[in-house]
C-alpha cells in the first residue's frame, strides 16, 4: 500500500511508477520457476523460509534510499518480486499437501478460501495501522512533507516488514525443526 507513496515522496520517481511495479510482479512470475525448483529439492517449508530471507536481504535496503537512487530501487524490487512469489506459490501448496494427508479434500473450498481470506484481512489491517501512524506523524499527500515524516515512511515502508519476514522466518524454522522430532 505504501509504494506509491515511497516511490513518489522518497524517491521522487512518479513517472517510474510503473516500471517499478512491472519489474516487481514480472519477477515474480519468473521466480515461480526458482521455488517450484527449490521446493522439489529442499522442501516447500525450507524453500519458503529461505524466500523470507532473500526478501528480507534485499528489501531491508529500501530504508536506506533517497531521492534519485532509482536504479538500486529497481534492484530491490527486481530480488524482492522473486521472493515474493514464494509467499504466493508454496503456502497454497503446503496447504492443499495437508489436506492430502488429512484427508480434508471434501474441505478444499473453505480452507482456500480462508486462506485467501487471511491474507486479505492482514493486508487491509496493516494498511489501515500503517496510515494511522502515517496521518498521526502529519504525513500528507500531495503536499511535500518533512524529513521525520518520510524517514517514518521508510521505516513503516520497509524495516516493519522485514521484522515481520524474520518472525515468520523463525516460526517456519521452529515448525520444521518441531516436525523433524515427530
Amino acid at each position: 500500500v505504501l509504494v506509491i507513496f515511497f516511490i513518489k515522496y522518497r524517491l521522487s520517481a512518479t513517472s517510474y511508477t510503473g516500471l517499478f511495479l512491472s519489474l516487481y510482479f514480472i519477477s515474480g512470475a519468473i521466480g515461480m520457476i526458482l521455488w517450484y525448483y527449490l521446493s522439489n529439492k529442499l522442501g516447500k517449508e525450507k524453500a519458503w523460509a529461505f524466500s523470507m530471507l532473500i526478501a528480507t536481504m534485499s528489501f531491508v535496503w529500501a530504508f536506506f534510499l533517497k531521492e534519485g537512487y532509482l536504479v538500486q530501487y529497481a534492484m530491490i524490487c527486481t530480488i524482492s518480486g522473486i521472493a515474493f512469489s514464494a509467499d504466493l506459490a508454496i503456502p497454497p501448496s503446503i496447504l492443499a499437501d495437508q489436506m492430502h494427508k488429512q484427508k480434508l479434500e471434501d474441505n478444499a473450498t473453505l480452507l482456500f478460501g480462508i486462506l485467501a481470506f487471511l491474507a486479505k484481512l492482514s493486508l487491509g489491517i496493516s494498511s489501515a495501522i500503517v496510515m494511522l501512524f502515517l496521518d498521526k506523524a502529519g504525513f500528507q499527500n500531495s503536499v511535500k512533507n518533512g524529513n521525520d515524516t518520510l524517514l517514518l515512511l521508510s521505516f513503516l515502508y520497509s524495516i516493519v516488514p522485514c521484522t515481520i519476514k524474520l518472525v515468520s522466518y523463525a516460526m517456519i524454522n521452529h515448525s520444521i525443526r518441531i516436525n523433524k522430532e515427530t
